[in-house]
């Protein structure tokens, strides 16, 4: 089947980028793309930046912990609320970003926004019977989900053992 075959390249190509920035970064792929977001829009806010990545608020706020962490990103009070945190890359956040080649976002996110509207719509209709045949929604806990962390085996979700039932 050309169409599954088509699913593993892709998958693959997406999975070898984010291995390959692991390596030379020790960043996840969805820790690079946060710290590339914040770095392209210096003063975003946790909320903007789930936004931004179409994840999870929970998994923003998450990324941004382990990149505040590592010393790639810094947490400011808004000066316009200080109720607000507002995010920046550090100087090392920057230094790693100028010496990690891109696509920072990855290579099948960059590839989807090179596609004209049109295609971007035409590309989720035709996906939408898939999902419909799999039971799968959009909208679930997986679509909030970085690609980088469905793809990392080590983050695969455990079994749930069996309990035997006593005789």
């Amino acid at each position: 089947m050309a169409l599954l075959r088509q699913f593993r390249a892709l998958m693959q190509a997406a999975r070898n980028q984010f291995v390959e920035s692991r390596e030379h970064t020790g960043l996840t792929g969805a820790e690079l793309w946060a710290l590339a977001e914040v770095r392209g829009r210096p003063g975003i806010r946790v909320t903007e930046l789930a936004r931004s990545m179409s994840i999870h608020q929970t998994t923003a706020s998450n990324l941004v912990m382990v990149l505040v962490r590592a010393g790639l990103v810094a947490k400011h009070a808004s000066a316009a609320d200080r109720r607000w945190v507002t995010l920046a890359a550090t100087t090392a956040g920057e230094r790693l970003l100028a010496e990690t080649p891109g696509p920072h976002q990855g290579v099948l996110p960059a590839a989807i926004w090179q596609l004209t509207d049109e295609q971007r719509q035409a590309l989720a209709s035709a996906l939408e019977p898939l999902l419909a045949q799999l039971d799968i929604s959009a909208t679930g806990a997986a679509a909030d989900t970085p690609l980088a962390e469905i793809l990392d085996a080590s983050k695969a979700p455990r079994r749930r053992k069996t309990q035997r039932v006593p005789e």
